[in-house]
C-alpha cells in the first residue's frame, strides 16, 4: 500500500480539487482501491465531494491529522493499494507526521511568486525527512506558458522537483467536483480529462524510483 498526502499551505492552490481528479484518475488506471482521508475537518470538502457521488469508490473518511498513521496501518490491513491524504491549506505542526508516513507528497502550486512563496516551507519539510516530493502546478490558464516555465525553473534552481504534468484553471473542474465527478469523467474535452491522468503517471513514476532507490 503506498499513502499520497496532498500538502500546501497556501490556501487556493485547488488542493482538494488536484487531489480528487488524481485520485479518481489512479483508481480507474490502476483498478485500484483507493482510500481518501480529508483531514481538513473544518471545511470537509472531499467528504462533501463523496456525499454528491453516486459511484462506490473512492471511499473517503474523515481523519485527524495526528490520526493519519494509525488509519494507514488499517487501511493495510483492508487492503486499499494507495490511500490520498488531503490537508488543510495552513500550516500545522502535525504535517510533519503525515509527510513522515507518506510514500510521496504532491505541493500543488498556482504558478504566481506568492503560491511559489508560500510552499516553500512545505517543500523544505519534504526535504528534511527526506520523504520524495513534487510539486504540481495547478489553476494554469490559457496563453502563460512563459510564467509558468518560470515557476517550474525557480523550483528546479531550488532544488525541488516539479512534476511534469500541470492541471488547468478551467470551469470544467469545479463542475465536475460539484456534479460528485472528477474531470476524467466528464465527456467533451479529451485533453482536459487526461490532465489528472498525466499527474497520476508522473506520480507514479517518483513512486516506482522511491521504491528502487
Amino acid at each position: 500500500m503506498e499513502c499520497v498526502a496532498f500538502i500546501s499551505q497556501k490556501g487556493g492552490s485547488a488542493k482538494t480539487t488536484s487531489l480528487i481528479s488524481v485520485s479518481v484518475a489512479a483508481a480507474r488506471m490502476e483498478r485500484a482501491g483507493v482510500l481518501i482521508l480529508d483531514t481538513d475537518i473544518a471545511q470537509g470538502s472531499a467528504l462533501a465531494w463523496r456525499g454528491r457521488r453516486n459511484a462506490p469508490w473512492p471511499v473517503v473518511e474523515a481523519c485527524r491529522l495526528a490520526d493519519v498513521d494509525r488509519r494507514l496501518r488499517r487501511a493495510r490491513d483492508e487492503g486499499f493499494d494507495l490511500v490520498f491524504v488531503d490537508t488543510a491549506g495552513r500550516d500545522d505542526p502535525a504535517l510533519t507526521g503525515l509527510i513522515a508516513c507518506s510514500d510521496f507528497v504532491a505541493v500543488p502550486c498556482r504558478p504566481t511568486v506568492l503560491d511559489r512563496d508560500a510552499i516553500a516551507p512545505n517543500v523544505w519539510s519534504c526535504r528534511r525527512a527526506g520523504v520524495a516530493f513534487g510539486v504540481l502546478l495547478t489553476c494554469v490558464k490559457a496563453n502563460t506558458e512563459a510564467r509558468v516555465q518560470q515557476i517550474r525553473d525557480y523550483h528546479r534552481r531550488s532544488g525541488g522537483c516539479v512534476l511534469d504534468a500541470q492541471l488547468s484553471d478551467r470551469v470544467r473542474y469545479q463542475s465536475a467536483i460539484a456534479s460528485g465527478l472528477s474531470v476524467s469523467e466528464m465527456s467533451g474535452d479529451p485533453e482536459l480529462a487526461d490532465e489528472p491522468k498525466v499527474a497520476w503517471r508522473a506520480i507514479r513514476r517518483r513512486l516506482a524510483q522511491t521504491a528502487g532507490a
